[in-house]
């Protein structure tokens, strides 16, 4: 049994997932199809778009074309594929812009630039049980002064409120996105979905495939807030990874052997559109 707990590239990527499956390792999370989907940013928002959910208004450019770029309001500059929020900017002014975009092509030679949305943050989990059922805990809140980058993620100082104090219905709307987000990728084990509430709903952020998983880390949080300690969350992920058809891998393997669902073809389209 493997447990990647490895993030960014060559880790939540489905990278290790993938090596697994050739190695007949059971792998705790998700396969290879949702690691990959997951990791790049702009893929995400195709999907969360083609399944109704809002993201925010961005453009993609590579660092070979960085070049004169104008905007009209404050951005975030991020790489399309990193994890733990390195390269990711807050610009506030169009002086910034070029440093910011210097920062991010470190980590990919492509980058997306987003309008801010401002909204609360508010992170949810979603979790599938050995017996193929998935929930989602209580949702939590990030309270930052500005940008929840690398430093407040790992230097102990992010304040979180979990449960969130969220109304029935803002509740419902941001639960019933994650699980959507959660089934369109096709994962497996825990993943976390991070939105900004705003005052018409939910707007995805990014998706977490392989989230964090220390004492501090948000997602023991939200399961120890619904009565999951960390032990039997680790042990519940364990279980379902023992599943074989649970293991993300296992099951795009065998799907090859059966016509192709639409959540799998609708996947694939939107790929290709993409590659």
């Amino acid at each position: 049994m493997v447990f990647p707990a490895v993030h960014g590239p060559l880790g939540e990527d489905g990278t290790l997932a993938a090596l697994c499956a050739l190695t007949q390792k059971p792998v705790v999370g998700s396969g290879l199809q949702a690691g990959a989907v997951g990791m790049d940013k702009r893929v995400t928002k195709l999907v969360a778009e083609a399944i109704g959910i809002r993201v925010a208004p961005g453009r993609l450019i590579r660092a070979t074309d960085m070049g004169d770029i104008e905007f009209e309001t404050e951005v975030v500059v991020k790489p399309v594929s990193a994890g733990s929020s390195y390269g990711v900017t807050f610009v506030r002014d169009a002086c910034q812009l070029d440093e910011a975009l210097r920062i991010a092509s470190r980590y990919d030679d492509q980058i997306l630039i987003e309008h801010v949305v401002h909204g609360r943050e508010i992170d949810v989990a979603v979790l599938r049980e050995a017996d193929g059922s998935r929930w989602a805990p209580p949702p939590l809140e990030i309270h930052t002064n500005g940008l929840f980058d690398t430093a407040t993620k790992y230097n102990g100082t992010a304040r979180f409120t979990v449960p969130a104090d969220l109304g029935s219905t803002d509740r419902a709307a941001i639960t019933q996105a994650a699980l959507a987000m959660f089934d369109a990728l096709g994962c497996s084990g825990v993943a976390r979905m991070d939105f900004f509430l705003t005052d018409n709903g939910p707007v995805l952020n990014e998706v977490n495939t392989m989230p964090g998983m220390t004492a501090q880390s948000q997602v023991p949080r939200m399961f120890a807030a619904a009565g999951v300690p960390y032990g039997e969350l680790v042990a519940r992920l364990v279980g379902a990874a023992a599943v074989p058809f649970l293991s993300g891998l296992g099951e795009t393997a065998r799907s090859a052997e059966q016509p192709p669902n639409e959540r799998t073809e609708h996947m694939r389209r939107l790929l290709l559109t993409v590659a």
